[in-house]
């Protein structure tokens, strides 16, 4: 069952939004609609529940608190992955609800059936590998958030991680070092030397009498302190 937690204190665009979500799943137990009009109501419902999908109006939700305020509790003390799409017509609060917030979508009353029809549908496709991510501030102070299976390797430089993903990016953090990276990356990844994780599943090939792992075009070494483990969870993997 899905868990859909409304976040808004204008009732008739609850009532609106909750009739295009009841629409789409069509049978009431393939969903559950939650809804709340401040802050604190807001959290509490978090603590009680795990929704699936948050809406949320940006805007004021009373005198001080903020729709905003809320998604930022949500991301830094709930699931920093829920699927959280935005209620608003507000152009200011664009640069926070992307780059801050990375929120799944954005929607506009008067709401259009279609729009959130594909949203949630998105949604429904999504692998359990979306809800695995690195959140971080880059060196411009601008929080980013990589999906795990985008990552391809990640090399410590001078103090500085640099994170190269598998379509030829590269991001910079000093928020972290290889150590505190190996805890909040999942078993996908491994420690192959001093200077690099990479990602198991992205390995082509591993020669033993050079130590050296090939990913894509890209040769980089296992070091001897970390061949142990590494030809431990790697070597099973291969297929022949």
């Amino acid at each position: 069952m899905k868990k859909i937690l409304i976040i808004d204190n204008k009732k008739e665009q609850v009532a609106a939004l909750g009739r295009i979500v009841s629409e789409y799943y069509i049978a009431p137990s393939e969903y559950c609609i939650y809804t709340c009009d401040t802050y604190d109501d807001s959290i509490s419902k978090l603590r009680h529940i795990v929704p699936d999908i948050c809406f949320i109006n940006a805007g004021k939700l009373g005198t001080e608190s903020t729709g905003i305020d809320i998604a930022y509790v949500i991301r830094n003390e709930f699931n920093n992955m829920l699927p959280i799409i935005f209620t608003t017509t507000e152009q200011e609060y664009n640069p926070i609800i992307i780059n801050d917030i990375h929120c799944y979508g954005v929607i506009t009353p008067p709401y259009n059936p279609d729009d959130i029809n594909k949203l949630l549908n998105s949604i429904d496709k999504l692998s359990p590998e979306h809800y695995k991510a690195l959140i971080f501030k880059d060196l411009y102070g601008v929080n980013l958030k990589i999906s795990f299976q985008d990552i391809l390797y990640i090399e410590n430089h001078s103090h500085t991680m640099y994170i190269h993903t598998v379509d030829g990016s590269t991001y910079m953090t000093k928020a972290y070092s290889l150590s505190t990276l190996s805890e909040e990356l999942d078993n996908d990844f491994i420690r192959c030397h001093k200077k690099y994780i990479v990602a198991i599943r992205q390995i082509r090939a591993y020669d033993k009498a050079t130590a050296m792992i090939t990913l894509g075009s890209l040769r980089l070494p296992v070091g001897r302190t970390f061949m142990p483990d590494f030809e431990k969870r790697f070597l099973p993997r291969q297929t022949f």
